[in-house]
């Protein structure tokens, strides 16, 4: 069976009744075309199923079809293996995403400024960043588009997202309330370096001020190890409400073993909520209420963005990634 004949730029442009050069202007946003008119020619565009040739387009633009992908955590082995699970989920959405928009998405560990040089990738996401983070600072020296959702404002991000971390301790600590804890802690891991742990410990003081209720925010190793003693320790403080955004298995396999021998269960006389999105079946069955955020719409969400603003440079862009709670 023969191929099917691709559709070319000229035959747009001939639908259109529009020279070349001004339908391509039309479909790239570049030069004054009126809106009715681009909007004619990409209507056009997709009802014959044309699709840029990315060779074509990266001579055009002077980069190729590539959009890099850094999630700092990676090059922080220990909470990258932690979080494995959710970064997965993420690499596979993000890559899905650029790949039904014409592009390829690649992983990168660390941005080594003479590395990136010599690749003209069209943009790059540099994700759960840190602070003073050293892959941004070189991402934005660069002639390209940077998505982050690191917290410092700057006109070269084009793509600014930001995971409301703060919303979640409101939904962790109110839904605590509710089920009837009356002394509340969160457990967070200690890479302090990490910008989201920063925004919970605002967003806990804030809760704490609004409502007058103490709220300890206690840091552990997120591999386990210290999980035994500190929750002996706050639960012997009377401690009845947790939230803990220690989502690995080492911690849940430490915190089980750890409430069975004290005679605790989760249902009774503890409360806990947790960030994750992986284990729900095990969590609801615990009577644990669950937070999180879908990998899937999270990564799709700034891939398509950071597209749109390749492509049509639209505005810079702000993304509010919001939580969902759900209850056991």
């Amino acid at each position: 069976m023969a191929n099917p004949k691709r559709v070319k730029l000229s035959d747009v442009a001939k639908a259109a009744g529009l020279s070349i050069g001004a339908t391509s202007d039309a479909l790239s946003g570049k030069n004054r075309i009126p809106d009715e008119t681009r909007t004619r020619v990409r209507e056009i565009a997709n009802s014959l199923g044309y699709s840029p040739n990315p060779i074509a387009r990266a001579l055009t633009s002077g980069h190729l079809p590539l959009i890099g992908l850094v999630i700092s955590a990676i090059d922080r082995k220990a909470e990258f293996d932690a979080y494995r699970s959710y970064w997965a989920d993420v690499i596979s959405a993000a890559t899905t995403e650029a790949t039904k928009l014409g592009y390829a998405l690649v992983v990168l560990s660390s941005l080594k400024i003479e590395q990136i040089r010599l690749i003209p990738y069209a943009g790059l996401i540099v994700v759960d960043s840190v602070n003073d983070d050293p892959d941004l600072d070189i991402a934005l020296n660069l002639d390209v588009a940077v998505a982050t959702d690191y917290v410092r404002e700057d006109e070269r991000i084009a793509v600014h997202f930001r995971a409301e971390y703060g919303d979640s301790v409101q939904m962790a600590m109110d839904c605590l309330l509710e089920k009837g804890a009356k002394k509340l802690a969160i457990l967070l891991p200690n890479v302090e370096e990490a910008v989201w742990v920063q925004h919970v410990e605002e967003s806990a003081r804030y809760w704490s001020d609004r409502t007058g209720i103490c709220v300890e925010c206690k840091s552990l190793p997120i591999d386990g190890s210290q999980t035994n003693s500190s929750l002996r320790a706050l639960l012997e403080q009377g401690i009845d409400g947790i939230y803990s955004l220690m989502p690995t298995e080492d911690f849940m396999s430490s915190m089980k073993s750890e409430l069975k021998k004290i005679g605790k269960s989760f249902a009774k006389d503890f409360n806990l909520a947790m960030l994750d999105e992986d284990r729900l079946g095990e969590l609801r069955e615990l009577g644990i209420a669950t937070i999180g955020i879908s990998a899937t719409e999270y990564a799709q969400s700034i891939v398509a963005s950071l597209v749109n603003y390749i492509e049509n440079k639209a505005e810079h862009t702000h993304l509010n990634i919001n939580f969902s709670l759900i209850k056991p």
